[in-house]
């Protein structure tokens, strides 16, 4: 048995369960090019997991840097290296690849650092069977390996080329630097030039709900009132989900409040047309599946109408008396 990596469905090229029927001829060749390469991907990622990055291990953090450097470059990237040793931390990768300006800015996250400092007794790969173990492994140099297998077979398709993408590979994420505002600056920076952004860290559980690093991260720091709401789709076709578990709601069914912010995003990003009727699918991930519509009349800067619909069933009645 192999370890099986799946870095196109990062990319989202790939549905749940494809036949090569669905896929296009790049996607087919992309999804070939993964496979014969599937030991090289595991070389790599063991390599990268035998040199320990703890985050106050900045000469690790930095020599995993020069990994990512070494397999960015290579695919026309443009590397450059943020020293973060005023924020007391090594520093961040920032990768640049500059396409023909025509598609989707795209946005690619990672992190160099692990939890695991060098004092841990966690510090070695370990390939047993389809299993590899390591500190780092998953969270995150296995998101990193995908990142690269999945840029990697793009350029074998020749998809590569036209595409405007920036990869952020932070030296901090597991133990942040101080200030905040200069360690994360790099990154806020890269989300407000980018029309699509994708985490690499793999997805957390909660509960046995599926809530995603996005929803762990507002759960484990207790951040009171943040929701976050992810989507993907174009045209009038949406698919939506919504986490707010520092409220209590590890996943939204339906969210009428966000549909509304979602065709207005659309509208303003050419990903749908003024006045047109949005469908939205949400919840069937929690086995509560819906859908809502949602209209927004406006262009780029100015919103003259939004409109949210869609079926409800009455799940209680009363009566108040004043």
């Amino acid at each position: 048995m192999r370890l099986r990596f799946w870095p196109i469905a990062a990319f989202a090229f790939l549905l749940a369960s494809p036949s090569a029927a669905e896929l296009s001829a790049p996607e087919q060749k992309m999804t070939t090019f993964v496979d014969a390469e599937q030991e090289r991907t595991v070389g790599m990622l063991a390599k990268w997991v035998d040199q320990n990055s703890g985050s106050l291990n900045s000469a690790g953090v930095v020599e995993v840097g020069k990994m990512l450097r070494t397999e960015l470059e290579p695919l026309g990237f443009k590397v450059e290296w943020l020293d973060m040793k005023a924020a007391g931390r090594a520093g961040h990768i920032i990768a640049r690849h500059k396409g023909n300006g025509r598609g989707k800015r795209m946005l690619l996250i990672g992190h160099l650092d692990t939890v695991f400092e060098p004092d841990s007794p966690f510090q070695r790969w370990d390939r047993q069977g389809n299993r590899g173990i390591g500190p780092g492994s998953g969270d995150d140099k296995g998101g990193m390996a995908v990142m690269i297998a999945a840029l990697r077979a793009m350029r074998q398709a020749g998809t590569l080329k036209g595409a405007d993408i920036t990869v952020v590979l932070t030296g901090d994420e597991e133990d942040a630097g101080d200030p905040i505002e200069v360690t994360r600056g790099p990154l806020i920076a890269a989300g407000k030039w980018a029309d699509v952004a994708l985490d690499f860290e793999a997805l957390a559980m909660k509960d046995g709900k599926d809530m995603g690093s996005i929803a762990r991260f507002i759960h484990e720091y207790d951040l009171i009132g943040t929701n976050v709401s992810v989507f993907a789709g174009s045209g009038t076709s949406f698919k939506t989900r919504m986490f707010a578990p520092a409220e209590g709601i590890p996943e939204d069914p339906a969210t009428g409040s966000a549909a509304g912010p979602l065709a207005w995003h659309a509208v303003r990003h050419g990903l749908a047309a003024s006045g047109d009727e949005l469908t939205i699918s949400q919840g069937a991930e929690i086995g509560r599946p819906s859908t809502l519509l949602a209209r927004a009349v406006g262009d780029r800067d100015t919103v003259e109408l939004i409109e949210v619909g869609g079926s409800a069933s009455v799940v209680a009645e009363g009566r108040f008396s004043l």
